[in-house]
């Protein structure tokens, strides 16, 4: 019974496995702890790794950071992203920081030149003198001290003006056709990036088996269809769009 041929391999399989863990590992490269830590230790771990001036360096598909943020660090938080084209106007790096529950720390845009970074954009409507002025600060995160994990997702998120108007922070309007008769005074706008869809984009793609070369055709999909609606009511199209919209190479599972 097993002689056949599937047996055969799954044994060499499980042998080959076998003969790997009897291996004993050549690495040249080991973690070195923060501090020592005993048998009975149950709680979180760090540890930093010298890499060698001369390692290769591969970077995540989408997005990641400038360097490690812990638990307790406090200011800015910064990164790039690639391989999302023109929907990056339609994504944005949520940052999350897990004290007693999890909390939404900040919504990063991503920026054409391949950066995202912690900040808050403003509108400045000054009526008086019929001008817009947008500026922008950094958001600090932890500012308060609450320490806690921070963790980095990709989401659907729609940048709006106070007329709920689609805006690219890079290329932010200056001018305003009509002004409101007999308004005066200076007005102050926060952009508050609206959420579209909770879940992650990269378990999304991960879900409808698209890889990161067939992502581009994708979303460009996904684009159309966000312009056509906002938040729940565009979902159902969004996910249709994922799953038929055609690859590089012409097939919507490469």
């Amino acid at each position: 019974m097993f002689e056949q041929e599937k047996y055969q391999q799954a044994a060499e399989k499980a042998l080959a496995f076998i003969l790997r863990q009897m291996d004993g590992n050549r690495y040249t490269i080991f973690p070195r702890m923060e501090q020592p830590y005993p048998e009975e230790y149950t709680k979180r771990i760090y540890a930093t790794v010298e890499m060698p001036t001369d390692a290769t360096v591969r970077f995540p598909d989408y997005c990641w950071c400038d360097c490690f943020y812990g638990p307790d660090y406090t200011g800015v938080c910064s990164g790039h992203h690639q391989n999302t084209g023109e929907a990056r106007l339609h994504l944005g790096l949520e940052i999350s920081t897990m004290t007693d529950q999890k909390y939404r720390s900040a919504v990063c845009f991503l920026h054409e030149d391949g950066t995202w970074r912690s900040e808050t954009y403003y509108k400045e409507i000054d009526y008086d003198h019929k001008s817009i002025h947008w500026y922008k600060k950094d958001k600090l995160l932890n500012e308060s001290g609450s320490n806690g994990v921070k963790s980095f997702a990709l989401k659907y998120y729609k940048w709006v003006d106070e007329l709920g108007g689609e805006i690219d922070l890079d290329h932010l309007p200056t001018t305003q056709s009509s002004w409101p008769e007999g308004k005066t005074g200076l007005v102050t706008y926060t952009v508050r990036p609206l959420l579209l869809d909770d879940e992650t984009f990269t378990k999304f793609l991960a879900k409808n088996k698209l890889s990161v070369q067939s992502t581009s055709t994708a979303l460009l999909e996904n684009l159309r269809t966000l312009r056509r609606g906002t938040a729940a009511s565009s979902i159902p199209a969004l996910r249709s769009a994922h799953r038929t919209a055609p690859g590089r190479d012409g097939d919507s599972s490469s």
